[in-house]
């Protein structure tokens, strides 16, 4: 999410599976089942990368509605349906694709062109500042409903704790940071956890590591002139917490 010091999107498209982190994506229950629009329903965006890029910078895209509407709603609840996921027609008004701002869509056929809002949800996440110590934060909130989006995400640990590269860990429901002073999850976290990051400092050194050990650093820009100790490579552990 940031690299050099600099809020860094670019790879989020190809390298975050669940698309529903990344945009903000109507989906209604059938039997049970989340049915997502462009991705359960045929796929278009999540089989196009491509147009997933295109919806993170804001640009209107176009994706197909009949299958998601046989599996979830009736043609005439569809507004109702968008309009619970904070989106709102221009339909009326027949604005071009090239007019639509996120948040705004309009129905052409069985098409629905719509400027898809960016995802908002709890997140975890690991970063690095460029004196090596290592930063471990979250954000609390609900799936879907409140947290931060990516880019503010970003923006904060930039702004608030000088990070120089930034990596997402968990999002929504697998959102759980845990210290010996607090714990912060997801209000609607799972009660098991499905994946586990353990940063650990050494209480004693080893006797040293490989000499070839210091590249392991090299993204931090720190210049190491002898081989590095186990002890050195967490030389602080920070856990942040940012509110809603």
């Amino acid at each position: 999410l940031v690299a050099n010091g600099q809020v860094d999107l670019s790879q989020a498209a190809d390298q975050i599976d669940d698309l529903r982190h990344i945009l903000r994506l109507p989906h209604a229950v059938n039997g049970g089942d989340y049915v997502v629009l462009g991705v359960s329903d045929g796929g278009v965006l999540y089989n196009n990368r491509e147009l997933v890029q295109q919806a993170m910078r804001g640009e209107a895209v176009r994706l197909p509605i009949d299958r998601w509407l046989a599996l979830t709603a009736p043609e005439d609840q569809l507004e109702t349906v968008l309009q619970q996921w904070q989106y709102q027609t221009v339909t009326r008004q027949r604005r071009s694709p090239e007019q639509l701002v996120p948040g705004e869509y309009y129905i052409e056929g069985n098409e629905l062109v719509i400027a898809l809002l960016p995802g908002v949800h709890p997140h975890s996440v690991v970063g690095v500042r460029a004196d090596g110590r290592i930063v471990v934060g979250a954000v609390g909130g609900e799936t879907n409903f409140s947290g931060q989006t990516l880019a503010e995400l970003a923006q904060t640990f930039v702004d608030e704790h000088q990070v120089e590269w930034l990596w997402l860990w968990a999002n929504g429901k697998d959102v759980v940071l845990e210290t010996e002073a607090t714990t912060l999850k997801a209000s609607d976290a799972r009660t098991d956890a499905v994946e586990v990051l353990l940063v650990v400092k050494a209480e004693v050194p080893f006797d040293g590591l490989p000499p070839e050990a210091p590249g392991i650093l090299d993204v931090t820009g720190i210049e190491l002139e002898e081989p590095l100790d186990v002890g050195d490579i967490v030389d602080s552990l920070e856990a942040v917490e940012t509110s809603n």
